[in-house]
């Protein structure tokens, strides 16, 4: 049997089959971190946009308060939910507001915009 110089040995084979195997252990962890980021900044990015209509819908009826389910139906954009959030449950929103929360299950957890 002739040894062929150009091909790998089953340790070479098995080392980079090892060295990838770290590799991803170490990266896929680091992308849930970046997607949970991602989804709780987009999450307060809607509740910004949430304020913000309610702060205009206060100024142009001069009502006192709104149902959050009224703003999301007028917005000409309704935010949209990134994981599992739903916005019409945030209730009613006063004038004079100081913070916006959401349930967001695709986080486990409540996202509350303070202002």
């Amino acid at each position: 049997m002739q040894k062929n110089p150009r091909a790998f040995t089953l340790i070479e084979t098995m080392l980079v089959v090892v060295i990838i195997g770290m590799l991803v252990s170490i990266a896929i962890p680091a992308f849930g971190n970046v997607r949970r980021t991602a989804q709780r900044r987009a999450v307060e990015d809607n509740l910004r946009t949430l304020a913000a209509a309610a702060d205009v819908y206060f100024v142009r009826t001069g009502a006192a308060s709104v149902a959050a389910s009224q703003l999301v139906a007028e917005l000409s954009r309704p935010p949209h939910a990134v994981a599992g959030e739903d916005y019409n449950s945030v209730g009613t929103i006063g004038k004079g507001f100081r913070n916006l929360s959401v349930a967001v299950p695709g986080l486990g957890a409540e996202v509350t915009l303070n202002r």
